[in-house]
């Protein structure tokens, strides 16, 4: 289950980063008469945000997807456990994504 939710995790994250460093590119350079600010911006700049939206995806499921057993508490001492909130939102913004997609190609 680790790696189910690290990897969507992950996946969210490069997604919205692409988006992001894409869209403040588009909007940056402005409507263009023949589109290459944003041709530009969605194949080549892009890319970036999308390494540095995975990164910020597999950081964020380390910090927060991940619960540990406490120290002091000796009845405690199993691995530790996927985080069911970061779990569930997780999974549900991955099946709206998926859902959307699904809707918009067929």
């Amino acid at each position: 289950m680790h790696i189910v939710i690290a990897s969507l995790s992950a996946l969210l994250g490069a997604i919205a980063g692409w988006l992001g460093l894409a869209l403040l590119v588009i909007a940056i350079t402005g409507p263009g008469l023949d589109g290459g600010g944003a041709m530009s911006a969605i194949f080549f700049i892009g890319p970036i945000g999308g390494l540095v939206g995975l990164a910020a995806g597999l950081w964020l499921f380390r910090k927060i997807g991940i619960v540990r057993p406490k120290a002091g508490d000796p009845a405690a001492r199993g691995p530790a456990e996927v985080s069911r909130p970061f779990a569930a939102v997780v999974s549900v913004v991955s099946l709206v994504l998926l859902w959307w997609v699904w809707a918009e190609l067929l």
